[in-house]
């Protein structure tokens, strides 16, 4: 055989392989389709997410759809909603029934439904025949009724989401279906209620399932938990949530020494103190007992040796600072990295141990709205190199710092509202090129922002507010934002005309800059591609008619500018503002009719 005829032979067989690839990788089983075109005949799609699902189409290709390589057979159903969190686009949501023509899909291992809208539907039954199933996500999806106890079939299932439905509950008092789940690795029944006296019967039956990792049961009014258990198989949780629940006393030394707990949340129950049950093996990560009433803390959690975040925020601890040094004369010292204290009613000045002990490797401070008074000085941060968030919003302090002194540190957010660091700008700022988040607001600024402020601007920093001062000035007319999303700049002085370059910031998202002395026109170059959501100019001498431009931003949600002496009519450009839900024109000089479209055009 000639080298020519070899490697034509191989072309050949590769060009074989690769059809028969391509072949299986498309394949899609009849049905299979023909189960999710039934599926998609009960779901109204408002967002047109399921467009691809068409008659005659590859399913393996269609929207949230995932076939196995090899066999062509779906294993995943991928149809997550918007993300609650982070969004109000309920409207995009897919709304109706699950269709129990899904139970063709016979080899599905992930199935995640989460988001969306099943109009207090039951959580269907026949989602326990899918065997195979590993990942399964129905989590803030409306559907109401009780678990179904076929789950308890479901022996392969890792990963079990049903939270914040806010109409599911369990009504098997012993949790048998959920004590067959020996392979769960991750459970989320966060909002699931627990109908009568089910607390000990969950966790007995929780302790039964060997591999769990991670455990969320916020809102699940939980009430008394158990005091032991006969045979102890917590020995892999790393998180557990407890948040919420109406648990009133802490005589469980048992969830104290998981030896492989990192994160453990008791924010928002009833206890009334902690107790010695601190164990020095455990918490390598985070414990929150936030929002607890008249909380004793014991000086044992000193001892926690791997403990990295401390959060006691909203507990009414009602002691200055300096009581609280005891929790940091053990081990503790040597692994906290974040430290929040915010509304605890600590009282008193900020004591010398901060800037004093040389292990402290804190990298976030939070001592927001407390009773703090006194002086803060240098010394206070001699030997917080790591600092990276420090917030002292909300209380009385005067920061008192030579104008030449270098921080150790370079933060990423400084929060310190409320406080009084002026009359002059800290000097000190100017060394922070990392920042992120600034906030001076509230505190008795009356200068003019330096330059080098300005700059800050052009480098790291998302959010800058500078609101509630006596800040003078103009405005910059040549400045470049290339990262702000948030800038407030609301009861000071400035005067003059708005700049240009407040159209050309395609990230910003809120604009205020609201009583002050601010004349001349609005700007008319504002681009339908930014992101401005938020405009509040009212309380100033602002001038001349609408811009057309301003009703092109797309996401404009909120227009505010009152008390201005705004003039002309008003422009048939307001049509294009479909987003928007408040407009406050008040107190100005406009002229004409009402245009009748406008109940018609905005979304208010």
């Amino acid at each position: 055989m000639d080298y020519a005829m070899y490697v034509l032979l191989q072309l050949v067989i590769l060009l074989s392989v690769v059809l028969i690839n391509t072949s299986s990788c498309s394949a899609c089983m009849e049905s299979e389709r023909r189960a999710l075109l039934e599926f998609k005949k009960h779901i109204k799609d408002p967002n047109n997410k399921l467009s691809s699902w068409v008659m005659g189409q590859n399913c393996c290709s269609w929207e949230g759809v995932h076939c196995d390589n090899l066999t062509g057979n779906i294993v995943r159903l991928e149809l997550k909603g918007p993300d609650h969190q982070i969004s109000n686009e309920h409207y995009l949501q897919l709304r109706g029934e699950i269709s129990p023509s899904l139970l063709q899909l016979r080899h599905l291992n992930h199935v995640d439904l989460s988001g969306n809208f099943f109009n207090g539907t039951s959580i269907p039954s026949f989602i326990g025949q899918f065997k195979q199933l590993i990942y399964l996500n129905l989590s803030n999806s409306y559907f109401h009724g009780a678990i179904p106890s076929s789950f308890g079939n479901l022996s392969s299932l890792q990963t079990l989401d049903l939270s914040y439905n806010h109409g599911i509950y369990v009504d098997d008092p012993a949790h048998q279906w959920l004590s067959h789940l020996t392979s769960l690795q991750h459970l989320d029944m966060s909002g699931v209620t627990l109908l009568g006296n089910m607390s000990t019967s969950l966790f007995l039956a929780l302790n039964k399932l060997p591999s769990i990792n991670e455990l969320h049961l916020s809102r699940c009014n939980l009430e008394k938990l158990p005091l032991s258990y006969p045979h102890f198989n917590f020995t892999s949780l790393s998180i557990l949530d407890l948040s919420y629940n109406h648990i009133n006393f802490l005589g469980i030394s048992w969830v104290f020494n998981i030896n492989s707990l990192q994160y453990l949340d008791l924010s928002f129950n009833g206890f009334h103190q902690l107790t010695t049950y601190w164990s020095s093996r455990m918490l390598n990560g985070y414990i929150d007992t936030s929002q607890q009433s008249e909380i004793n803390l014991h000086e044992s959690i000193g001892s926690l040796c791997s403990l990295q975040t401390l959060d006691l925020s909203g507990l009414n601890i009602n002691k200055t600072l300096v009581e609280l040094g005891g929790l940091f004369s053990g081990c503790l010292k040597h692994s906290l990295t974040h430290l929040q204290l915010s509304s605890t009613d600590l009282n008193g000045d900020i004591p010398d141990w901060i800037g004093d002990i040389k292990n402290l490797r804190l990298e976030y401070i939070n001592l927001a709205y407390n009773r703090l008074s006194g002086i803060i000085s240098e010394e206070h941060f001699t030997q917080l190199e790591k600092l990276e968030t420090l917030d002292m919003s909300g209380s009385a302090l005067v920061f008192r710092v030579s104008s030449n002194w270098v921080p150790p540190f370079l933060l990423n957010e400084l929060r310190i509202s409320t406080s009084t660091v002026g009359p002059e700008f800290p000097a000190w700022i100017q060394t922070q090129h990392k920042l992120n988040t600034l906030d001076l607001s509230e505190n008795e600024i009356s200068s003019t922002v330096p330059h080098w402020l300005w700059n800050l601007t052009t480098r790291n920093l998302v959010h800058l507010d500078l609101s509630s001062n006596q800040i003078q000035g103009m405005i910059p007319k040549l400045l470049t934002f290339s990262h702000i999303e948030h800038l407030y700049l609301s009861a000071n002085l400035f005067s003059g005309p708005l700049p240009d370059w407040l159209c050309q910031m395609k990230g910003i998202v809120a604009l205020d800059i609201s009583i002050n002395h601010l004349s001349g026109e609005l700007p008319n170059c504002w681009s339908d591609s930014s992101a401005l959501s938020y405009i509040n100019l009212a309380y100033n001498n602002l001038s001349g008619a609408l811009p057309n431009s301003i009703f092109n931003l797309r996401n404009l949600k909120s227009l505010l500018l009152s008390h201005n002496k705004l003039s002309g009519e008003l422009p048939d450009s307001m049509k294009n503002s479909s987003q928007l839900l408040a407009l406050d024109l008040s107190h100005n000089n406009f002229t004409g009719d009402i245009p009748t479209w406008m109940g018609e055009c905005l979304s208010f």
